[in-house]
């Protein structure tokens, strides 16, 4: 995930939070509540399929780590959670028959695994897996995803059981929403991002930095 942001316009200071592993609260995403948490919870109950590509796509910033991490936490809380470091960890779990019924695979910009030798038949094979539940829990970025197309990555894509879109943004009453659940919270990122964010920025965008790094214009006098 992105840093947070670690001075705020008061003055405060929130470096040694951040040093600690701080992180803001979380303001639960429309997406969330109405398309992902129920993806997970239909796992969590056994329902089909019994292996699941749940894909969480968007652009930069859009807050689409935070909000996979948030909603397994809250739906799958006793699942193991599996980090594949490379395509060849996978197979070796396969091959071995590690039981992995009850597990999170954590695909975080899966675009990374699609592009590994292997990494799509790796995924395809966990895919095809008679017997779960499993579910494969993948972040993916809007440029990342269009670099993928018609590829055998990009088509792997095709098979996520559920795709859920998060915008910086949201339409405006997903996001008076999410601003009605951030101002019921007591935490100095939130309220600097609800001070900051006006008609044009998103809560991860501001919280993120991006508006803060995007370069201004100068005016020379010449």
């Amino acid at each position: 995930m992105h840093r947070p942001i670690t001075h705020l316009s008061s003055g405060q200071d929130l470096s040694a939070r951040v040093r600690a592993g701080e992180l803001p609260a979380y303001v639960e995403r429309e997406k969330d509540r109405t398309e992902l948490r129920p993806a997970l919870a239909a796992a969590a109950n056994g329902e089909q399929p019994p292996v699941r590509l749940v894909l969480i796509t968007g652009a930069s910033l859009a807050g689409k780590t935070r909000t996979a991490i948030e909603a397994m936490r809250a739906e799958l809380p006793t699942w193991r959670l599996l980090i594949p470091r490379s395509a060849r960890s996978l197979a070796q779990l396969l091959t071995a028959g590690f039981g992995l019924r009850h597990i999170v695979v954590w695909l975080n910009e899966i675009q990374e695994f699609l592009r590994e030798n292997e990494g799509v038949e790796r995924l395809n094979r966990l895919l095809d897996l008679p017997t779960g539940p499993i579910v494969l829990l993948a972040t993916l970025s809007s440029d990342a995803e269009e670099a993928l197309r018609d590829t055998a990555g990009w088509w792997l894509l095709q098979r996520a059981a559920h795709r859920i879109m998060l915008q910086r943004r949201p339409p405006r009453d997903d996001f008076e929403r999410e601003l009605a659940r951030g101002r019921s919270l007591d935490d100095p990122w939130i309220a600097e991002a609800l001070s900051k964010i006006g008609d044009r920025y998103g809560i991860a965008e501001w919280l993120g930095a991006g508006p803060q790094l995007v370069p201004r214009p100068r005016r020379l006098a010449l």
